[in-house]
């Protein structure tokens, strides 16, 4: 059995059941959040993630998403 680090990669395995996938996931979310972290929505907001946000909370829904979203299209 092998240890599975507690960087967001557990949450995807939980979803996607193949380490690969679960890693090649948590990749893809850190990208995703790195281009949406900055992303102004509208002339008064500057970050996408709201103020008082957890930053491990906002990380796991978009790795929780992606994961998802890789069973959907059965990558």
């Amino acid at each position: 059995m092998s240890v599975i680090p507690p960087d967001g990669t557990g949450l995807a395995y939980g979803i996607v059941r193949n380490r690969q996938d679960a890693m090649d996931a948590v990749s893809t979310a850190v990208v995703r959040a790195m281009n949406r972290f900055y992303a102004p929505k509208g002339p008064t907001d500057e970050f996408q993630m709201r103020q008082g946000t957890s930053f491990k909370s906002w990380m796991d829904t978009i790795v929780h998403n992606t994961a998802i979203n890789m069973l959907r299209v059965g990558s």
